[in-house]
């Protein structure tokens, strides 16, 4: 599902000269969303503003008194405010996953370097013999030899 996670630990050198761009593209996104997410709300904000003088003005208009509370509640019902509304919710939880995929690149960063250290320290080698350097090459040796002497 989330592709873009994933660390290819047989090619760390290109996933390593790759993650900043990577981290880049994810980050620009959630920068742009939570502009486009902020720019919708200054929108519902002057919108409401609208609707509120358009209703004291339809209200002075018919001679009717109205109170704060009846504007506001007014405006809540208004189908563009509504619109509006709905709109700013979705681009709030836009805004809010490219935010989490940029922090999950952040943490893919974090998990590039230990899969590193893994490598450098022979964790995916298929023989490691814990002691003193040259051991798994004089077994190997052993083994040849041992294989020699049978034939």
């Amino acid at each position: 599902m989330y592709e873009f996670l994933n660390i290819d630990k047989f090619n760390l050198d290109q996933e390593c000269i790759e993650q900043a761009q990577k981290y880049l593209e994810y980050a620009e996104e959630a920068v742009e969303t939570a502009k486009v997410r902020n720019e919708a709300s200054v929108r519902l904000d002057e919108l409401r503003a609208q609707t509120e003088l358009r209703i004291r003005n339809e209200a002075l208009g018919a001679g009717v008194k109205v109170t704060e509370g009846i504007i506001a509640s007014r405006v809540e019902v208004d189908g563009d405010y509504l619109v509006a509304q709905l709109e700013l919710v979705q681009l709030k939880a836009n805004a809010a996953k490219a935010e989490a995929k940029r922090e999950a690149m952040e943490q893919r960063k974090s998990m590039l370097e230990w899969v590193c250290r893994l490598y450098l320290s022979e964790y995916y080698s298929d023989a490691v013999v814990k002691g003193k350097p040259g051991v798994v090459n004089d077994i190997a040796v052993s083994a040849i030899k041992e294989q020699l002497k049978k034939q």
